[in-house]
C-alpha cells in the first residue's frame, strides 16, 4: 500500500494513496470544519476530539489529540504524536492479524521540530463496544462466553508479540458479528525485552479487569465469566 507523504514548516501528512482523492485533500487542508459539522460526536474532553465525518460517501473517524499548551509540546518533541502511535500500531496490528481499524490518514501541526495538535483519521468500526454488549440489562446469551474467549485470545495475541495496549477495557473494543476489534491505540507500547513484555501482559490483565469490573452496568457474571477464563489459561 502506497502512502502519500507531504511535510513541510507548518504541517506534517501521511495519506493512504487509495483515499487521497480531491476531496480528502480539501478535508486535509481544512479539518477544523469537518470537526464542527461532523455526522456524529463520539467524544470531546480536554484531552481529545473524536468524530465521524463523511468523505467521499465513506464514514471516517477523525481524532484529534488536543494539546496542553506550550509547555506540552516542549515535552512531547522528542516522542511521536498520539496521530502518529495510532497510526504506526493499526499498521501493526494487522499485520499480525488482530482486527482494528484501517489507518487513513493523519495530519500533524508543526513549528517547524515543535508538534501542535494531531490529527488521525480511520475507517469507522459499525459495531457495538463489548461493555454494552455485556451490560446490564442486555439478555444473557449462551454466546457471550464465546465472545470472552475470543478477547482473551486478542489479549493473548498481543502478549506473544511484546505488545500493550495500556488501555485495555470493554468500551475499547468493539465487536463486530461477535469479533472483537480493538480501538484507541494512543497508549500503546511495543515492548523490546521479554521480561518487560512479560510483565506488560501480566499488568494488561490485570487492568482490564479492573478498568471495568466494578462499573455498575455490568453484569456480575460478566466479571466472573472473564475471570474463569483467565483462571483456567
Amino acid at each position: 500500500m502506497r502512502i502519500i507523504r507531504k511535510r513541510n514548516w507548518h504541517e506534517k501528512i501521511l495519506c493512504q494513496e487509495n483515499y487521497y482523492t480531491p476531496t480528502m485533500q480539501k478535508v486535509l487542508q481544512d479539518i477544523e470544519s469537518y470537526i464542527e459539522d461532523p455526522v456524529k460526536v463520539l467524544k470531546d474532553d480536554p484531552t481529545s476530539t473524536v468524530v465521524v465525518i463523511e468523505v467521499d460517501s465513506r464514514l471516517l473517524v477523525v481524532k484529534r489529540a488536543n494539546t496542553k499548551g506550550w509547555i506540552h509540546v516542549v515535552r512531547r518533541i522528542f516522542t511521536p504524536s498520539r496521530a502518529m502511535r495510532n497510526w504506526q500500531f493499526a499498521h501493526k496490528l494487522l499485520k499480525i492479524g488482530l482486527q482494528t481499524f484501517t489507518p487513513v490518514a493523519i495530519k500533524e501541526e508543526r513549528f517547524g521540530p515543535l508538534r501542535g495538535r494531531s490529527y488521525f483519521m480511520c475507517t469507522y468500526i459499525q459495531g457495538i463496544d463489548a461493555l454494552n454488549y455485556f451490560a446490564l440489562g442486555a439478555t444473557f446469551k449462551k454466546e457471550w462466553k464465546n465472545v470472552a474467549n475470543r478477547i482473551a485470545l486478542m489479549i493473548d495475541k498481543l502478549a506473544v508479540h511484546w505488545l500493550s495496549h495500556r488501555d485495555l477495557n470493554l468500551s475499547n473494543i468493539i465487536l463486530v458479528e461477535n469479533q472483537p476489534w480493538l480501538i484507541d491505540l494512543d497508549s500503546m507500547r511495543q515492548h523490546g525485552w521479554s521480561y518487560f513484555a512479560k510483565r506488560g501482559a501480566k499488568r494488561e490483565r490485570k487492568r482490564f479487569m479492573e478498568n471495568w469490573s466494578e462499573v455498575p452496568q455490568v453484569l456480575p457474571e460478566t466479571v466472573a465469566l472473564f475471570r474463569e477464563i483467565f483462571t483456567c489459561d
